[in-house]
């Protein structure tokens, strides 16, 4: 005598009870019903699953056909929505979804991997896809395609192809593995696990920094704008996109001046922890920031330091003309500044925690990368020492 307990538009499991010879009684199982996935659905026959079966087996089963049954629907779907699918509509998507898009200044790298995978589907992408996008947008990287950075004896060399592989980490492989994680995320394709350029150590790598001499140089230049920005990256030890979110009438938590020069204070929004730290203003600093006219808006002119690149008035060109006149001949970016005070904070006998405080590090491995004794340090060291 046949038992239908399925329900509508969903599987269900079909009883058949069958009296043997012996008397006794067998319990056949079938799965059937409907499967829907989106805007696709798909009936399914009676499909014996065993017989006799304990509840535990029987759901077994049953999500074992629905899972089956789900996927080829899926691929259905896919096949007759591909314009709803494809890596350039997902990614637009996903730039304006409120909880997904990523930091608007980041983008236009989103919208430049997508002109090469548009059209395609996020459900066919594979590791190969992604890495020969890398090598389209930065050509330079064919040279060294299959070699390992421990194959390029040059020390200058493996630095610099470090540097190139990790810009393509940073500009393809991460934010194509996001579009990929939100779509799969959309249900719209299987899981990724992206393989990335090989890069240096990061306690390998070396540290780029400013000498004395340079930054009295730097401190010189006749831009006041980045003079201004250099000194007070220096002297804070701040990212430069926290430095260019401070506003000469912005409170902290405390609700207490950003830019407290009453009390010679500086308070700074930390990005990656999303916490305030305070540090002293340097007497230096002070003498550039009391000088600036406006004191009603943005300390500094750029909102995000691409801005305007391709132009005379933007952070990047302007940052390389006060290199260019101090004689700098080695690129040295916003971000040496703050390895330069880790450096000379542990130079000066601060300890690790102090300059943990100072800098906003969270964690000691930081501040041991950052701060290395210098050779001079050392030579004064070991030569204390009683023979």
């Amino acid at each position: 005598m046949p038992s239908n307990t399925k329900k509508d538009n969903q599987l269900g499991i079909q009883t058949l009870v069958k009296e043997l010879k012996s008397g006794k009684t067998k319990t056949y199982y079938n799965v059937r019903g409907i499967v829907t996935f989106k805007s696709e659905s798909k009936y399914v026959k009676p499909t014996p699953i065993g017989s006799n079966l304990s509840e535990a087996e029987i759901q077994k089963r049953l999500q074992e056909i629905e899972v089956k049954q789900l996927k080829e629907l899926k691929d259905v779907y896919l096949k007759n929505n591909a314009h709803f699918t494809t890596f350039g509509t997902v990614t637009n998507q996903m730039l304006n979804d409120h909880m997904a898009t990523p930091n608007s200044a980041r983008h236009t790298q989103y919208e430049k991997n997508s002109k090469y995978l548009a059209s395609k589907l996020v459900s066919e992408i594979t590791q190969l896809d992604i890495t020969q996008v890398a090598f389209k947008r930065y050509p330079k990287l064919l040279d060294y395609k299959g070699k390992k950075l421990s194959h390029i004896y040059n020390l200058k060399e493996r630095e610099k192809v470090s540097g190139w592989f990790s810009t393509a980490n940073t500009n393809v492989m991460i934010p194509v593995g996001k579009v990929l994680h939100y779509a799969h995320r959309l249900g719209i394709c299987p899981y990724i696990k992206l393989q990335y350029f090989e890069t240096e150590n990061t306690r390998n790598r070396r540290k780029i920094k400013f000498t004395l001499q340079e930054i009295k140089d730097c401190m010189k230049h006749d831009d006041f704008q980045i003079v201004l920005l250099f000194t007070f990256l220096f002297f804070t030890g701040c990212r430069v996109s926290e430095a260019l979110r401070i506003h000469w009438l912005d409170i902290d938590n405390e609700d207490k001046k950003v830019v407290d020069l009453e009390n010679n204070k500086i308070r700074i929004f930390q990005n990656k922890t999303g916490t305030w730290r305070t540090v002293p203003i340097h007497q230096s600093l002070s003498k550039v920031i009391e000088s600036v006219e406006d004191k009603t808006g943005y300390l500094f002119e750029w909102r995000h330091y691409r801005e305007r690149k391709n132009t005379h008035t933007g952070l990047i060109p302007r940052w390389q003309k006060m290199l260019d006149a101090a004689n700098i001949k080695e690129f040295k970016g916003r971000h040496a500044l703050r390895h330069t005070l880790a450096s000379m904070l542990s130079d000066s006998g601060a300890s690790t925690q102090e300059i943990m405080t100072y800098i906003g590090w969270t964690d000691q491995r930081s501040a041991l990368r950052y701060a290395g004794t210098s050779h001079e340090k050392l030579k004064v060291i070991i030569n204390s020492l009683n023979n």
